[in-house]
């Protein structure tokens, strides 16, 4: 014989946080922890040299929160797990001379990936003209422990000019989503 449960909500003795909610018609409505960040402005990178992303803006959270001072996470024991991350960055040169653009996501100073976003020859080879702007974008999942951190870098090499990323409105932007414990 099956037995039935009624409740709305489940939480530990003596915590005010509810641990799994039960909306009205039975569904178990699920709280995501994430954090998304975003760049407000224009950021000049080292010309080929992978430099940290300063992603200054929290876009919003759950559970989990950018540091908009040091543009990093760090992962607590409540927010510890696996996470989907994507980045994207909004690469742009002023004189149209793109040679190479890299994202690297980080995980305690060591990188997870190195996303190629945009390769043309090789060694500091060829330039790539008439292209000012483009956007690359870097999927990956890692597993993150309590005290460990994570940030992103991004390199662009150009043949002259400045190496910049440009801000949230035209692509730079990460989202870290758990997955799971």
């Amino acid at each position: 014989m099956a037995s039935i449960l009624n409740v709305d909500k489940i939480r530990a003795t003596g915590s005010t946080t509810d641990g799994l909610v039960i909306d009205s018609s039975g569904n178990v409505k699920i709280k995501n922890i994430y954090v998304a960040a975003g760049l407000s402005s224009l950021q000049n990178l080292t010309d080929d040299t992978f430099t940290v992303v300063q992603f200054n803006t929290e876009i919003a959270s759950n559970g989990l929160s950018w540091d908009t001072s040091n543009y990093k996470c760090t992962f607590s024991a409540a927010n510890a797990g696996t996470y989907a991350i994507t980045v994207g960055i909004a690469f742009f040169s002023s004189t149209n001379t793109y040679q190479e653009a890299q994202i690297k996501p980080m995980k305690n100073s060591s990188a997870i990936c190195n996303t190629l976003c945009l390769v043309n020859g090789q060694s500091g080879g060829t330039t790539l003209g008439a292209v000012r702007h483009f956007a690359g974008y870097s999927h990956s999942v890692a597993t993150f422990a309590s005290g460990d951190e994570f940030s992103v870098q991004a390199l662009l090499e150009v043949g002259s000019g400045n190496a910049d990323v440009h801000e949230r409105q035209y692509g730079t932007e990460l989202l870290l989503t758990r997955l799971g414990d």
